[in-house]
């Protein structure tokens, strides 16, 4: 052998498992920075209340009345992952009543089914209150979409109050925060 031979460096290459781990590793980082990403701008989690008391914005607040066989609808819009705080007092009258969150398309349904050319109409279980005088409920918006909330004095649901005469109601409907859901979908 000569000694040119001897004398040349080895190469050193990388393991397998090395290489994996980088590629992880760079994953990782990419998965984070992805979900901080919303819409053109980075969202600072530091921000946002981890218990959901900070109130971020009012969507409304107000006090009504809704005659028997009548019911009244609030449209807002909001954006998915936004988490709202629903408040509903009977605060006199004729006693509990029905509220329903609902999108767009549920709401169309809802028409329907008030007008008779639907039979039901859905609504999430978690965004609704069947004959109540209070109910308080957190909601995190599924899709982004014009959303409506609808206080129902009109009766005729199953397991829903029976409307007894005119109610007068609180109503708030608060943006206490934002989820960012750590999935690709």
């Amino acid at each position: 052998m000569s000694r040119r031979q001897r004398t040349r460096k080895r190469r050193r290459r990388f393991s397998p498992m090395v290489t994996g781990i980088v590629i992880v590793v760079m994953l990782v980082i990419f998965w984070n920075l992805l979900a901080t990403y919303e819409g053109g701008e980075f969202i600072d989690f530091n921000e946002t209340d981890e218990n959901m008391t900070s109130v971020v914005e009012v969507i409304f607040e107000t006090t009504l009345w809704i005659d028997k066989g009548k019911y009244e609808m609030f449209m807002f819009e909001v954006r998915r992952g936004d988490n709202l705080n629903i408040t509903v007092s009977v605060l006199d009258g004729g006693g509990p009543i029905d509220y329903f969150v609902m999108e767009e398309r549920k709401k169309l349904q809802f028409d329907g089914w008030l007008n008779g050319t639907e039979v039901k109409f859905y609504a999430y279980d978690n965004a609704k209150a069947l004959n109540i005088t209070y109910s308080n409920i957190l909601f995190t918006i599924p899709r982004t979409d014009r959303w409506y909330l609808i206080l129902n004095n009109y009766g005729h649901m199953l397991e829903g109050a029976y409307p007894m005469d005119e109610v007068h109601l609180y109503v708030k409907v608060e943006n206490v925060g934002f989820t960012v859901e750590q999935s690709f979908g």
